[in-house]
């Protein structure tokens, strides 16, 4: 005898798995999505330090200085020997806590800004709402500033032809 699933629960059972892991979400609070901004710009960081290109470029630079004529065997040996040190040390545990502990400083770069309210907007955190109405002031700012300038030079420019245009009428 086989034992068969009633349709409608199985289907009402998918649903249900699959609204809840959604719905009862929490919103992430400011701690959770700057940690989670550090978190993927280490990785990228640690990720860009563990290439195979970063490795032999170190190496070719440290051989780089080195005539020669001190080496026993040929540079490129040296230079695949130096790589493959490089690569298993910047794999190793100790360069992601080392790489970790020195970038964990309060700085934001231009696309980790944009990353940065990439999540905050996702999340719908209040930070987000700060931070573009600190980049709508700064905006609003600079559009004052050109503004002033223009509209210096235009008054000075409209003083300027009124000065000409009763200079004659003064002189008679």
């Amino acid at each position: 005898m086989l034992f068969s699933i009633h349709p409608k629960l199985f289907i009402l059972n998918i649903l249900l798995l699959s609204i809840s892991a959604s719905s009862f979400a929490l919103p992430a609070t400011q701690a959770t999505a700057t940690d989670v901004l550090k978190a993927s710009q280490f990785d990228q960081t640690i990720q860009h330090y563990q290439t195979k290109r970063l490795a032999q470029r170190y190496s070719q630079s440290l051989l780089q200085n080195i005539p020669a004529s001190d080496l026993v065997e040929d540079k490129t040996y040296y230079e695949n020997k130096i790589e493959q040190q490089l690569l298993t040390l910047m794999h190793s545990q100790d360069f992601n806590k080392y790489y970790i502990q020195r970038l964990i400083q309060p700085y934001l770069k231009f696309y980790q800004e944009e990353e940065l309210v990439h999540l905050l907007n996702i999340y719908e955190h209040p930070l987000a709402l700060d931070f573009f109405k600190q980049n709508l002031k700064s905006i609003q700012d600079q559009q004052d500033q050109s503004y002033s300038n223009a509209q210096i030079k235009k008054d000075q420019q409209l003083e300027q032809q009124i000065i000409e245009l009763l200079e004659p009428l003064t002189s008679k």
